[in-house]
């Protein structure tokens, strides 16, 4: 029922997630693991999982400055780096190269991180729609094992993205409650509603 969005497939920050090469950030002590403003964005993106939504990216007018003076500025992989570092600094080394070939060819780097943000916020909307799908179907549902498909179906759908997948049961039990409790807030909002619609009359 719900149209899956078009991706750029010409991004290369957004093109890492669909080969399933996305780890999960973990906090560590210390020093930032990138100073400059470029490194930090894509390290930020790279680390979001598709669904996240982007919208507090400030991307300054002079961002394209950023990107060239990350040029000047080697990233060294260290022995000492934990596994997960050394993955995300490979990973924005490669996406520094891609961006630097793409801007070679004419196109800007703030425009590419535009774009990768624009694109992650297409699978935000996309997860938010199959969501309402799944909510409004537990207000009418009457199958907790139908209800437990739609779930499993819409999972699977996002799964094609690497996105969280949708708030609902994983199992039949839980796919019950979740319907009476559906049916409960439907009854409460039409109940409060109708006081509002007969002042209004």
């Amino acid at each position: 029922m719900v149209a899956k969005p078009e991706l750029t497939d010409e991004n290369p920050i957004v093109r890492q997630k669909a080969l399933g090469r996305v780890v999960k950030w973990e906090h560590r002590n210390g020093p930032p693991l990138f100073t400059n403003r470029f490194e930090s964005l894509v390290c930020e993106i790279m680390t979001a999982e598709p669904g996240e939504r982007f919208l507090e990216l400030d991307i300054e007018e002079d961002f394209d400055d950023t990107f060239n003076e990350s040029l000047n500025h080697r990233i060294t992989i260290s022995s000492d780096d934990s596994e997960t570092v050394k993955f995300m600094k490979q990973t924005v080394i490669d996406a520094k190269e891609q961006v630097r070939r793409l801007v070679l060819q004419g196109t800007s780097a703030r425009d590419v991180i535009i774009e990768a943000r624009n694109e992650l916020n297409k699978i935000a909307d996309y997860r938010d729609e199959l969501q309402k799908v799944v909510n409004e179907y537990l207000v009418t549902a009457t199958d907790p094992i139908e209800a437990l498909k739609l779930v499993q179906e819409a999972n699977e759908i996002l799964a094609e993205y690497g996105a969280m997948p949708v708030d609902g049961p994983d199992d039949e039990e839980t796919a019950y409650e979740l319907m009476l409790n559906a049916k409960e807030e439907r009854i409460k909002e039409i109940d409060a509603a109708s006081p509002a619609n007969k002042e209004e009359e």
